[in-house]
């Protein structure tokens, strides 16, 4: 008699709650890495693609990669303004927003972009925002002080004093800029109140007897930077004030002279200045001694040169500056025999370059 054949048994493979877990962590990891690739790869093409399609919206590219916007408002329609904002808040590199006011023949122009500016900087994902005259309204400062993204502010029209604070209250409003503008003595003094700047620059008319003021924010970097050679907002800064003013201020990082005269007793006191890092005297009337002067220079790392009557005997003498890396001569000098009697200097350039690579 034969017996009946066994039931066969389905046996479990060994580990398989092990292997399920790992196939699943990875599948995570996979769908982890495909959504980073998307959100910040693939989606901010087609975003910004949208964004040069529309009427007044320029978009650019950093050298980073990020993405700066500048708009025209007010929009054409409220439709468009909602389209555009959704648009912006799906960028996740988003390093600057800039705006300028459309004239649309509305009456009340200045209150709706005051208005549309606050609305796309509510909430967007951004680290710096450049205001212009027009825009420098109360909404606009509001949204900057509510929005936690904002690091940087750069006004290219002079704020109201209650505007000003309104930005400055938010401790994390790091860093301002004031472009092309003059400035009044009431508004430095309200910014040495704030203490939780770590970078002002003024690329603009200021009043020099007022900087003092600033000199009491010691964790803060001043920028003192030249505007355009026939601007109306040039800032004149004479030898007394080199002296009495500039050279004394302890958090001095970075000083532009081009196109000045200053003296050798004024280079003199800049020598002396415990934080200056970077100083522009492109096109000084500035020689060998001036120069010499400098080479005692704490903290001295960069110095541009250009289009100055300064020779090689006087470039020489910054071979005691042992702080000094990054150098722009004139383009009339033989490069060779200075990079031969600046050994330390790591970067030399003619002027016939323009000065951007020497902050870079």
């Amino acid at each position: 008699m034969t017996q009946p054949s066994p039931i066969p048994q389905h046996h479990w493979p060994r580990y398989s709650l092990r292997r399920l877990l790992g196939c699943m962590l990875i599948l995570c990891i996979l769908l982890a890495a495909g959504r980073w690739v998307y959100v910040r790869m693939i989606l901010p093409k087609y975003v910004v693609a949208e964004l040069k399609a529309s009427q007044y919206v320029e978009v650019g590219y950093t050298i980073k990669g990020v993405v700066c916007v500048e708009l025209g408002v007010p929009f054409a329609s409220d439709r468009e303004a909602d389209r555009i904002i959704k648009l912006l808040h799906q960028l996740p590199h988003l390093a600057q927003v800039k705006a300028y006011t459309v004239l649309n023949g509305s009456s009340n122009i200045e209150e709706e972009a005051d208005h549309q500016f606050a609305a796309v900087i509510d909430g967007l994902r951004v680290r710096s925002v450049v205001v212009q005259s027009k825009l420098a309204g109360k909404q606009t400062a509001g949204a900057i002080a509510g929005n936690q993204r904002v690091t940087s502010v750069t006004y290219e029209a002079v704020p109201t004093a209650q505007q000003l604070a309104t930005v400055c209250q938010s401790r994390h409003v790091e860093e301002l800029e004031f472009r092309d503008v003059e400035l009044p003595a009431e508004n430095l003094r309200s910014l040495a109140a704030v203490k939780h700047l770590r970078k002002i620059t003024l690329a603009c008319k200021f009043p020099c007897e007022e900087l003092a003021e600033l000199g009491q924010l010691q964790t803060c970097d001043l920028y003192l930077k030249q505007t355009g050679d026939f601007s109306e907002y040039r800032s004149q800064i004479s030898d007394d004030d080199l002296r009495n003013y500039v050279a004394p201020l302890p958090n001095l990082v970075l000083l532009d002279l081009s196109g000045e005269a200053p003296s050798d007793e004024a280079m003199n006191a800049l020598s002396q200045a415990p934080r200056l890092r970077w100083l522009f005297l492109r096109d000084a009337r500035i020689g060998d001694s001036g120069v010499g002067r400098l080479a005692d220079s704490p903290a001295l790392a960069v110095i541009d040169l250009g289009g100055t009557q300064v020779t090689e005997a006087g470039l020489a003498s910054l071979a005691r500056c042992k702080t000094l890396r990054s150098l722009a001569y004139p383009h009339r000098l033989d490069g060779e025999r200075i990079r031969q009697s600046l050994p330390n200097v790591k970067r030399m350039f003619k002027d016939d370059h323009s000065y951007g690579w020497v902050i870079d």
